[in-house]
């Protein structure tokens, strides 16, 4: 007998596994074709040897593991005792009903920790799409333009070819603003320089790291960055007037608090021959500058028109249109080729798709774990339905017992529901205590939301109960549908 148990285990392990194995095979073009192409290729993606051989070791884990177990309990069967009883079949004992019991413990707690962390990826997600991004995506092209390094050291032929360009891509049909800059936001690039403030004496290792940029003056409107305070730069802002700056909120909130920034005098290693000390005229609202989730960083930007110390080695510029922003791509490409042959124009995008190809980390990590969840929460309950099943049929002959001597059937589903509702409890408390104490390990990926969200948590509860009732529901209508002397008369 128990050799018997053990080849119907070792052959039922083996079919799951080959079954699984030719699903992934199946799924991987999926995978690959839904993958973001924003993340690292999965060229690794394949049935390796490597893999096949974890996948022997783990069928014959599972081989012994759940063979073993049925397998001495039928060592233990008193054949005479089940003679005795009238010929019917000998139930399960208490060790037996312990390791079903167990088993679909764990699989509920391990149901609840997969479903929560999805849970909170996916509540992340959702707020991380709705979070403020200080610019306006939609209705915008980017490009970025590489320069050749004579043009870069060249500020004065720069501001020529700059102006050139923005003159002939505001021709271009349904155009109607232009910006020149040195970097997007969401581009995750950044030149950084310690800050100096007039009037403060600060160590050079102690000056606030900020993100150094340069713009036309029509930068903002072309992105949609509001300038909250003061006013943004304005053609008179060349060469030939005082020094300017623009500064992002958080630098106005971080270095001056609730004292006015219009009007103070700041400076960096990056701004003029000598650090030369340029004067802030006005606030604009903060961007991203590598993902959502993370706070802005002080930012501050210089008229492009002005001389600065480092010439950028690559401008980005951007189209605000009024029809499709990707109908205008071939005729920027153009338009760059007839201001200088030696521009080269790359990263051709509309700017909603960066907006949204920032969230592509978030939104893949979040699809995963939902699948896995979504699997194990599957598994659970084809577990809980097998353990209830084996419920009914093993106390067949006590359940008609109870109805020919007039047990109510809702006394029968109580019964088989209560045992649902019993193991689902004990798995979802042992789950979400888990849940609680691996919530550390996401919390560096969330955004708005705790790893501890009592409504989340409440949630996931929710639903491991929702699908406790549903899986007991066709158990618990057989048992209420016995025939008490069709029972008996079997047994």
């Amino acid at each position: 007998m128990s050799r018997q148990l053990l080849t119907e285990a070792a052959l039922l392990a083996a079919l799951g596994g080959g079954a699984g194995l030719v699903l992934a095979w199946a799924s991987r073009p999926l995978l690959l074709a839904l993958w973001p192409a924003s993340l690292p290729a999965l060229e690794g993606l394949r049935i390796s040897g490597p893999l096949l051989a974890g996948s022997s070791v783990l069928i014959l884990l599972c081989v012994v593991l759940v063979g073993m177990l049925p397998a001495r309990e039928a060592a233990r069967i008193d054949v005479l005792a089940g003679l005795r009883a009238g010929g019917r079949a000998p139930q399960a004992g208490r060790a037996a009903h312990r390791a079903r019991g167990a088993l679909v413990v764990a699989e509920v707690a391990l149901a609840v920790v997969l479903v929560s962390g999805a849970a909170l990826l996916v509540n992340s997600l959702l707020r991380l799409q709705q979070a403020p991004i200080g610019f306006e995506p939609q209705g915008a092209l980017t490009a970025r333009i590489s320069l050749p390094r004579s043009l870069s050291s060249d500020p004065r032929t720069l501001r020529s070819v700059v102006a050139a360009l923005e003159q002939r891509l505001r021709a271009l049909p349904g155009v109607t603003v232009v910006g020149v800059g040195q970097t997007l936001p969401l581009s995750g690039s950044r030149t950084s320089a310690g800050l100096r403030v007039f009037g403060r004496e600060v160590e050079p290792n102690a000056q606030l790291d900020t993100c150094w940029r340069v713009a036309t003056g029509t930068w903002f409107d072309a992105l949609g960055v509001p300038v909250l305070r003061g006013r943004g730069f304005t053609a008179g802002d060349d060469t030939r007037g005082a020094p300017i700056a623009l500064v992002n909120a958080t630098l106005a909130r971080q270095v001056f608090a609730e004292a006015d920034p219009l009007g103070q005098r700041i400076a960096t290693g990056l701004d003029g021959p000598q650090g030369t000390w340029v004067t802030i005229v006005g606030v604009v609202a903060d961007t991203p500058q590598q993902d959502v989730a993370k706070a802005a960083r002080p930012e501050m930007y210089r008229p492009l028109a002005q001389d600065v110390r480092m010439g950028p080695s690559s401008l980005t510029v951007v189209l605000r249109t009024a029809n499709d922003p990707m109908a205008q791509a071939r005729g920027l490409g153009l338009e760059v080729a007839a201001v200088r042959s030696d521009l080269a124009v790359s990263d051709v995008a509309a700017l909603g798709s960066l907006a949204q190809a920032s969230l592509a980390g978030p939104r893949a990590a979040a699809g995963v774990l939902g699948l896995f969840g979504s699997l194990a929460l599957f598994l659970a309950g084809l577990g809980l339905f097998g353990v209830l099943s084996c419920l009914v049929s093993e106390r067949r002959h006590e359940m008609g017992v109870r109805l020919a001597l007039g047990a109510r059937p809702a006394t029968l589903v109580s019964l088989v529901l209560g045992r649902s509702l019993a193991l689902t409890s004990a798995g979802l408390l042992l789950g979400l205590l888990a849940a609680l104490a691996l919530g550390r390990l996401l919390e560096g990926v969330l955004f708005g939301v705790g790893p501890r969200d009592p409504v989340t948590l409440a949630a996931v509860a929710f639903v491991l109960l929702a699908t406790a009732a549903a899986t007991g529901y066709l158990p618990a209508r057989r048992a209420s549908r016995l025939d008490p002397a069709e029972v008996l008369r079997a047994d």
